[in-house]
C-alpha cells in the first residue's frame, strides 16, 4: 500500500462536498451510554463509546467495539436507538465477539469488535434513520474520501438527548489510497483487509460537531468515544462524485497521535464472520 505521505490531502471542493453531505444526512450513529450499579437512580448513565447499526442483503447488526461491551459487563447500556432518541436497553441482545482465531485469522490480529445480529421483530423496534447501508471495504480498490463519526465521551448527557430528541456527533473526513487485499500464504487467493488505516492529524483533520464544521481550533479533539463508529465511504476521488449517500465499510478501534493514524475494522471482517444463514 503506497505511504500515507503520497496521499494527497483533502482539496476544498472535497470538504465543501462532505459538508455537504452532512448538512443533509447529518447522523449516522448513536452513543452508548452506561449506567453502573452505584450510581444514583436518577442517573441517565455517560457515554463510553458509539454504536453503528447497519443493513445488508436484508440482514441488520448492531455493532461496536469489543472493548466498550467488554469494559461494561454487569453495568446497564443504554443508546438512543427508538422512535424520538428514546433510549432502548441493549444488555438483552444476543453480542458475539469477533476473535482473532475464528475463520482462520492470524492470532496476532487484534479485532476488537462486538457484533449483535437483530431478528426482524427486533429491527422493527429501531428507529429506521438510525440504521445505515453496509458494503464491503474491498470493493473501494480506488482512492476515496471517507468520514468517521461518533460521540466524544463528555459531551453527551442520556437525559439531554431524549428531552431535546437529538444528539451530536463529532464527524471527521478522512482520505484512503483505496482499499487493497492481504497476501497471506499459503492461501492461494488474497484476503480482503482486517483493518483499514488512514492518516489522522489532529492538527489539521476537518471536523464537524454534528453539521458544523470546527475552524478555530488548534487541533481536533481525540476521539475517545468513538470506538465503534462507522466508516462511511462518501465517493471516489478521480472524479469527486461526493453528492451520494454514504455507506458503511468500517467501524473505528483506535487512534494514535504518536503514528498519526486512525484504524478501522473493515466491513468485510463482519461479512465473513456472520455466514449467509439469516436469523430468523
Amino acid at each position: 500500500m503506497p505511504s500515507y505521505q503520497q496521499i494527497r490531502q483533502l482539496t476544498d471542493t472535497e470538504i465543501a462536498m462532505v459538508e455537504n453531505i452532512l448538512q443533509k444526512y447529518g447522523v449516522f450513529c448513536t452513543p452508548i451510554f452506561v449506567k453502573t450499579p452505584r450510581s444514583p437512580p436518577r442517573t441517565f448513565g455517560s457515554a463510553r463509546g458509539t454504536l453503528s447499526i447497519v443493513q445488508s442483503q436484508g440482514r441488520v447488526f448492531m455493532v461496536t467495539a469489543a472493548h466498550v461491551v467488554q469494559d461494561n459487563i454487569g453495568n446497564l447500556a443504554f443508546s438512543p436507538i427508538g422512535p424520538g432518541w428514546r433510549s432502548m436497553e441493549l444488555n438483552g441482545y444476543d453480542w458475539r465477539y469477533l476473535n482473532q482465531n475464528e475463520n482462520t485469522w492470524a492470532p496476532d490480529i487484534d479485532i476488537d469488535l462486538a457484533v449483535a445480529e437483530l431478528s426482524p421483530t427486533e429491527s422493527a423496534l429501531i428507529d429506521p434513520m438510525r440504521i445505515q447501508p453496509m458494503l464491503p471495504a474491498s470493493d473501494y480498490a480506488n482512492p476515496f474520501v471517507a468520514l468517521i463519526s461518533g460521540y466524544l465521551n463528555k459531551k453527551h448527557d442520556r437525559r439531554a438527548i431524549e428531552i431535546r430528541a437529538r444528539a451530536k456527533p463529532t464527524s471527521y473526513a478522512v482520505v484512503s489510497n483505496g482499499i487493497q487485499p492481504v497476501i497471506r500464504p499459503p492461501r492461494a487467493k488474497p484476503d480482503p483487509p482486517i483493518h483499514v488505516t488512514f492518516p489522522f492529524n489532529r492538527g489539521d483533520v476537518p471536523y464537524w460537531e454534528q453539521r458544523d464544521r470546527v475552524v478555530n481550533s488548534n487541533n481536533a479533539p481525540q476521539p475517545n468515544g468513538l470506538s465503534g463508529g462507522p466508516l462511511l465511504f462518501c465517493g471516489s476521488r478521480e472524479n469527486e462524485a461526493l453528492n451520494r449517500s454514504p455507506v458503511v465499510i468500517g467501524f473505528l478501534i483506535e487512534q494514535s497521535d504518536r503514528d498519526g493514524t486512525i484504524t478501522a475494522v473493515s466491513s468485510d471482517v463482519l461479512y465473513r464472520a456472520v455466514g449467509p444463514i439469516a436469523k430468523q
